[in-house]
């Protein structure tokens, strides 16, 4: 996609480019995301977005352990149109809440689901970051996904930012590097997702995930799955090849 989305994101940048666009349209009054966290020992949390650049601040996955209850209080207690995103689970559970809570049925217009494998427990980034002799207790910002050139798109990078000897230190490493990255192995894994089925966000307007398929894992800079469920957001990707904002093709089911 144009305008730098492909190069903030993970992958193909596809979710950030739709939340914009969703903000820009005046579809939604904010964005209900993980970002990074302000919270002393906190390194990423649910937040409530409302311009692009608080937005942009969001871009990217972050295997780290989050919950609700705060943004929840805000939609309840704060009017407006938001869009809410989230791993598969949590887009579930939202959508219970909203059969109960008219409330939430009212102001949630848009859900937007990642593509999962399995949560991950703090412990995940503490041991990664250990590895790029950053300690936990002198971790301060962690990237799960930096991107290397040169390499397939899944063989992507992680960046720790710390403290090493009491000046400012930053260390990129590849995941391919590092022990505990393979998904399979179930480091830091929640028991619970041991017995759930739904990858792709099944309740989700749309859901988004890496193409690491043959024909796209040699770009390092990342490919999207797009899966939509909803004609606004329909017509919004439509709009957005027409204009060359985004470049797309069909692929089957079972390819996906």
């Amino acid at each position: 996609s144009t305008g730098g989305f492909r190069q903030r994101g993970s992958s193909g940048g596809i979710t950030t480019w739709l939340l914009a666009k969703l903000l820009n349209k005046g579809k939604v009054d904010a964005i209900v995301h993980v970002r990074a966290s302000e919270k002393p020992g906190l390194l990423y949390e649910y937040g409530v977005s409302s311009d692009l650049d608080t937005l942009y601040s969001g871009a990217k996955s972050h295997y780290y352990p989050v919950e609700m209850s705060g943004v929840l209080r805000h939609i309840h207690e704060k009017q407006g149109r938001y869009a809410v995103v989230g791993v598969p689970c949590f887009i579930k559970a939202l959508r219970r809440l909203m059969l109960v809570e008219p409330v939430f049925s009212e102001r949630i217009v848009y859900c937007g689901g990642l593509f999962c494998g399995h949560l991950k427990g703090k412990g995940f980034a503490e041991m990664l970051a250990t590895q790029c002799e950053v300690g936990p207790t002198e971790l301060f910002s962690f990237d799960f996904r930096t991107k290397l050139s040169g390499r397939s798109s899944s063989d992507y990078g992680v960046t720790a930012t710390g403290v090493l000897n009491g000046e400012k230190f930053k260390k990129i490493s590849p995941v391919s590097q590092l022990v505990g990255t393979d998904w399979g192995m179930g480091f830091f894994k929640y028991k619970a997702c041991d017995y759930c089925d739904d990858i792709s966000a099944e309740t989700a307007d749309f859901s988004v995930g890496d193409a690491w398929l043959p024909k796209y894992k040699n770009d390092h800079r990342g490919t999207n799955i797009l899966i939509v469920r909803n004609e606004d957001v329909q017509s919004i990707v439509d709009e957005g090849i027409i204009s060359g904002d985004l470049t797309l093709e069909i692929i089957s089911a079972d390819e996906v």
